[in-house]
């Protein structure tokens, strides 16, 4: 009986890779499986590196000449272990082979947003400025999550995710613009220190990429 059940399965499953093909089928649920799994890790090693910064700010820990050689080698461990995670889910899922192929370029991403958190980590081979220079002129994160989003709606073709690609290059725009100035500002006033503090807290902790990749599961989910 069971033998038989593996064999519905394996004709359910070659149905599935192969509806796309005559009806324009898009298999989606996979892709949402993967995005959850991809979330989920995301957001749980933005919210350890928080929490690690504020427990050091807090204890002053980094008066311990180890400290910061034991955080870097942790992001160093996030930035592998995640993308590995991932790769083995989009192996071992049980997903389309439409999905599959799509999802095996998709793992690039997570790929690059873990290396860019890791970057802090070689901060102590630069100088402060050099690293503030690099950011000014080159922002990352974003322009990874624009090229993500971009190529999540080539795949589904939705609205909900072209209207978050506008609103999330506004942001970057506008993000980018005001810590490029605040930074040669000679007397900055309170209201403009604290807008800046917020917006290098967003961008230091990728608020604003983790909500359009949680929006844009949202978005997906709603669709299917």
């Amino acid at each position: 009986m069971d033998e038989y059940k593996k064999y519905l399965n394996i004709i359910e499953q070659t149905m599935n890779d192969t509806k796309y093909i005559k009806d324009s089928y898009q298999p989606t649920f996979g892709i949402i499986k993967i995005l959850k799994y991809w979330f989920i890790l995301y957001f749980l090693s933005i919210l350890s590196f928080f929490c690690i910064d504020k427990i050091n700010m807090y204890y002053e820990l980094y008066n311990y000449s180890s400290f910061y050689t034991i955080y870097n080698v942790y992001r160093i461990i996030i930035c592998i272990a995640i993308p590995t995670l991932l790769l083995f889910c989009v192996l071992k899922s049980e997903i389309s082979v439409k999905e599959r192929r799509y999802l095996k370029i998709w793992l690039i991403f997570p790929i690059f947003f873990c290396l860019d958190n890791c970057l802090s980590s070689f901060s102590s081979l630069l100088n402060a400025e050099t690293m503030i220079s690099f950011y000014q002129s080159f922002p990352i994160s974003g322009i990874i999550n624009i090229v993500f989003l971009l190529y999540l709606y080539s795949y589904f073709k939705y609205k909900g995710i072209s209207v978050l690609i506008i609103m999330y290059i506004i942001y970057c725009g506008f993000s980018f613009y005001y810590l490029s100035i605040y930074l040669n500002l000679i007397d900055a006033s309170l209201i403009q220190t604290n807008l800046f503090m917020i917006l290098n807290n967003i961008q230091s902790y990728r608020i604003i990429e983790i909500l359009s990749l949680l929006i844009s599961i949202i978005v997906i989910k709603k669709k299917e």
